[in-house]
């Protein structure tokens, strides 16, 4: 089960690279968000700070990522990527698309390093539209032939376009630049400045899974946590993997935005279906408990996570159990239920 997680976090790692390699800016990630399987996000300028484009990325089976690029001029781009392709950059060719048979056009494609491969759609909206209405895309590109089904985006695209919208209006004169970057800490998923949350001990996480029956859990090892970036404590139970998380409370952000963020980040490597559901939030007092999962189901991956996050005024702490296989699943919502009840009995 942790070979298992080590490539999910390995895999993950390359399609953000993917993501940010994709030549429409050397530019940080925010306001990421999870739509119809594909995981997106705005991207603003290292240099300027300015919104610069949008995109949503999925990783398909044979460990090809999809990533669609929409910038803030309105050029939409499709990337290519695999670490097993060795690509020759400096050649340009031509790249033919077609949505269920129907060919839409051809565009100028070239490698923009070994393992991308960059499609010029332009500023139309013929061809976001065919990818949007469509179920099958056929990609004949580097004298090969790619077919991708077009698994959520119906969802996925029109989200991509309001993520352009969102983030132009709110660069609009007139209104405060949201990008200025006077808080460095407001990416909960980048390492701060100075301004960490108090993170739980080894002993206080094992005295609130005894709280939810379990006792004398197996922690992972420091040396092992090293290898999972964005974790505070992992253990081992029954053939599943609990954790927890804690970062800071990102107070520009909506409890459901941060709460999807956190658990997009488990299937960013999915290579088959996306699902994710939640319950709506409880509050007590100046504590929000929110309960998520999210599962990817695959021809080799049958991976599903459940979540609890207590929101407290300056920090998230999630708590959870990742399960494979139809038995995995249940033993994880259950586990992860019986976590719910002792986080409730401590904070409300």
């Amino acid at each position: 089960m942790r070979m298992a997680l080590g490539r999910m976090v390995v895999l993950a790692a390359a399609v953000v690279v993917t993501v940010a390699a994709s030549g429409l800016a050397t530019a940080a990630e925010y306001d990421r968000f999870l739509a119809g399987g594909w995981t997106g996000g705005a991207h603003r300028s290292d240099a300027t700070g300015e919104f610069t484009h949008c995109a949503i990325s999925m990783t398909y089976p044979k460990g090809i990522a999809v990533v669609y690029g929409l910038s803030r001029d309105g050029e939409l781009d499709l990337f290519l990527g695999s670490e097993a392709w060795h690509l020759k950059k400096g050649g340009q060719s031509d790249a033919t698309l077609s949505v269920d048979g129907a060919r839409i056009g051809q565009f100028p494609a070239a490698p923009i390093s070994e393992n991308l491969l960059k499609i010029s759609l332009g500023s139309g909206n013929d061809a976001l539209e065919a990818l949007r209405r469509g179920k099958s895309l056929t990609v004949n590109a580097m004298r090969q032939k790619f077919v991708f089904r077009l698994v959520g985006t119906a969802q996925a695209l029109p989200r991509l376009q309001r993520c352009v919208e969102s983030a132009m209006a709110a660069a609009s004169p007139g209104r405060a630049n949201p990008f200025e970057r006077k808080d460095e800490a407001r990416n909960p998923f980048k390492p701060d400045q100075g301004r960490t949350p108090r993170a739980y001990t080894r002993n206080e996480v094992a005295d609130i899974l005894a709280r939810a029956g379990l006792r004398d859990p197996e922690f992972f090892s420091d040396e092992e946590m090293k290898q999972y970036p964005g974790f505070g404590h992992m253990w081992t139970y029954d053939g599943k993997i609990g954790f927890v998380s804690q970062f800071l409370r990102d107070p520009d952000a909506t409890v459901d935005e941060l709460a999807a963020r956190f658990m997009a980040r488990l299937t960013n490597d999915c290579r088959g279906e996306v699902a994710s559901g939640a319950k709506p939030a409880t509050i007590q007092g100046a504590f929000v408990f929110k309960e998520s999962f999210v599962s990817c189901s695959g021809e080799k991956h049958d991976f599903h996570a459940y979540a609890v996050a207590v929101f407290e005024p300056a920090r998230v702490s999630v708590f959870g159990y990742m399960g494979w296989g139809a038995e995995g699943r249940a033993s994880a919502a259950r586990e992860t239920a019986k976590l719910g009840g002792a986080l409730r009995q401590i904070f409300f």
